[in-house]
């Protein structure tokens, strides 16, 4: 018990995910933050309580709870200011703290098809999503990036002439494609029939076809790509050692001119300047007899890709980027996760941002459409020993980070990793007793999982408050969620 009162307050900070609002007269401005946690990641905000000079929450003293209540569910359902009510009852807790009352308001982050969530009508000037500095009004292109992947059809729209279409990549497919599947009755079909098939291109409302965008992405020219979406850009990167300044020995990057550009192609070079390093990246005692094509840890590097080029948006900066270091392949690209990172992790939920390209792949036999790509990576990562991957998502511009391991950890000092979560636990505003608590908790669950409910009886708090301290514990690597057997579950990152 703090000297607040609050046994729970004293465990939290303001940060990205949490605002706190005083609400003393009434409810607060708080629309922004709401629009903001609906774009991005989900969040929680707080009536009835502020932030003091430490950053440590303590409460404001509100005058009419009920007040503040129905003033708030009365714009939450005004569409002249806000777009859409996303919350559920369950969303929103009136709670007592000796004498007085809080409000704890947990913002989902939206579905796709509600996206953007934006305030006072104008879906430009009203959209918002949470940075690294708070709340921070999206640009035009965000916006409309958001409405693009609300659409269901948005990749099967016309979007170029066929004269872009790099005939060479297009063949290159069609062969591999026969080869994997030698009776299948789209070999019979010209390249147009072909395309149209797949999705690559489609018939518009003049009966004159056009490459979709996923087909021009595929299978197009390079610079034809670049001229339709300016911020198009594709990187490769083998790094000699694990030093960011050291600069690269080999490179793949999409502008160069000497090959065709696009995703097709990319995909197989990338592949390939992997592949040569494989052998001194990894070994696989007693499993020499299996051929490179087929061995787990490549079959999860085409996953990695994959996953990277169907959920890439090249309307954001920055481009899809693979940086290979001799510890670690990193794989960005532009956009956020369709779905949740959680679910991404768990498996089995699958909702590409581009998924005419992953159908595509899916035909010669690449990718998971089951959404259990990057289970089956983190899957052959404990098969071989290695640490977990590191799944990541940042905005301002929005990209999403795959980092696979390489190498094995070397072991650390348990007494020495403690005290490294203590220094942890103390920046995040926990005190010493509960750091304690969750320390003397790291060392009896050891390697074992965990659950909500597991830290909530540990620390003899709510499931509801566990989940927020989880998300803090999550995001500064304290723990992190199990491999995806073990669904609902987290253990420590040691």
């Amino acid at each position: 018990m703090n000297r607040f009162g609050i046994k729970d307050f004293d465990l939290l900070r303001e940060n990205n995910l949490i605002e706190a609002k005083s609400a003393v007269k009434g409810c607060p401005n708080l629309w922004d933050t709401y629009s903001s946690f609906a774009n991005t990641f989900g969040g929680t905000i707080i009536l009835g309580v502020k932030e003091e000079d430490d950053g440590s929450f303590s409460v404001s003293h509100m005058e009419n709870p009920e007040k503040v209540l129905k003033e708030f569910y009365n714009s939450l359902n005004n569409k002249e200011k806000v777009s859409t009510n996303i919350l559920t009852d369950k969303d929103v807790v009136v709670r007592k703290e000796g004498e007085d009352t809080i409000i704890v308001i947990s913002v989902p982050r939206a579905d796709r098809h509600f996206k953007p969530i934006y305030i006072n009508g104008n879906i430009m000037t009203g959209t918002y999503k949470r940075g690294n500095e708070g709340d921070y009004h999206c640009p035009e292109y965000e916006v409309k990036a958001m409405i693009a992947d609300s659409l269901d059809n948005a990749s099967a729209t016309p979007f170029a002439d066929l004269s872009c279409l790099d005939e060479n990549s297009l063949k290159s497919y069609r062969n591999i494609f026969s080869s994997h599947s030698p009776a299948h009755p789209f070999n019979k079909l010209d390249n147009q029939e072909f395309l149209l098939r797949l999705g690559g291109c489609i018939k518009n409302d003049k009966n004159e076809v056009k490459l979709t965008k996923s087909g021009l992405l595929m299978f197009g020219k390079g610079y034809e790509i670049e001229n339709l979406l300016p911020k198009y850009f594709l990187d490769y990167s083998h790094f000699p050692k694990d030093d960011s300044t050291i600069r690269y020995d080999d490179r793949i990057e999409s502008s160069s001119g000497n090959w065709s550009g696009n995703l097709f192609d990319f995909l197989f070079l990338a592949l390939e300047r992997i592949g040569k390093e494989m052998k001194a990246s990894f070994s696989w005692e007693g499993n020499s007899e299996v051929r490179d094509d087929d061995s787990p840890l490549k079959r999860a590097m085409r996953e990695a890709i994959v996953n990277t080029l169907s959920n890439s948006d090249f309307s954001f900066s920055q481009g899809l980027v693979i940086k290979h270091y001799p510890s670690k392949i990193i794989f960005e690209n532009p956009g956020l996760l369709m779905i949740s990172r959680e679910k991404a992790l768990e498996g089995g939920h699958s909702d590409p941002r581009n998924p005419i390209i992953l159908k595509m792949l899916n035909l010669i036999g690449m990718g998971e459409r089951s959404g259990s790509g990057i289970p089956l990576i983190e899957d052959v990562l404990i098969q071989a020993g290695l640490p977990s991957l590191s799944l990541d998502q940042k905005v301002e511009p929005d990209r999403t980070i795959l980092t696979i391991p390489l190498v094995k950890e070397e072991k650390r000092n348990t007494i020495s990793s403690n005290q490294e979560i203590r220094i942890k636990l103390s920046k995040l505003g926990f005190n010493e007793e509960d750091s304690e608590k969750i320390v003397d908790f790291f060392v009896k669950t050891n390697t074992d999982s965990f659950t909500r409910k597991d830290l909530a009886d540990a620390l003899s708090i709510s499931e509801q408050k566990a989940s927020l301290i989880m998300r803090s514990l999550t995001k500064e690597k304290i723990i992190s969620l199990a491999p995806f057997y073990q669904r609902g579950c987290y253990i420590f990152v040691k």
